[in-house]
């Protein structure tokens, strides 16, 4: 007589799919009370490295943010520098925090091989239509490390017409320029 084997009831899966990766998504990944709906999103494959940086980045050019700080590998808060005082700004859940700062390290081309010291890097990127530079402070201590993003040119380039309203400094200015 075969022994009959325990009924199993079959649990059911839960499955989200898209037809096209939505771009409202991707401010999910920042609200600290949707961590669990980020995670979902980011280890289903729906969001690289790449876009999340791109989506943060252009989230902080949009606030006229001069700085991020990652202040810490511990904590997955990523504070701003906005008229000279530093803010909260985003926070992540701490395992999509830490392969972010990961990937800024790798993007920002900083020798792994001396990571005790501290380094800079720098890295290019274009968001829209624009072109934006990022220079990448890192600083370690015994314990913890912190990463600075500065946004080089956040601002508009200045013209040569909006330095000066006086028609003959601009005169004087162009004809300097052409003497070299």
């Amino acid at each position: 007589m075969s022994k009959k084997l325990p009924y199993k009831k079959k649990s059911k899966k839960i499955h989200i799919s898209f037809k096209y990766k939505p771009t409202f998504l991707k401010s999910w990944f920042f609200f600290e009370d949707n961590c669990k709906f980020a995670d979902y999103l980011y280890m289903r494959g729906l969001f690289s490295m790449e876009e999340l940086l791109e989506q943060l980045l252009k989230d902080a050019i949009a606030l006229h943010v001069t700085d991020l700080h990652f202040k810490s590998l511990y904590d997955s808060q990523i504070y701003m520098r906005l008229n000279n005082q530093i803010q909260p700004f985003k926070k992540l859940n701490l395992d999509v925090y830490g392969r972010l700062v990961t990937y800024l390290k790798y993007k920002a081309q900083l020798d792994y091989n001396r990571l005790s010291f501290p380094q800079t890097g720098s890295f290019k990127l274009t968001l829209g239509k624009n072109m934006y530079y990022f220079r990448l402070s890192y600083l370690p201590s015994p314990n913890d490390i912190h990463l600075v993003l500065r946004i080089l040119n956040h601002e508009n380039p200045i013209t040569f017409d909006m330095l000066t309203k006086q028609e003959s400094e601009k005169y004087f200015f162009r004809k300097l320029l052409k003497k070299e």
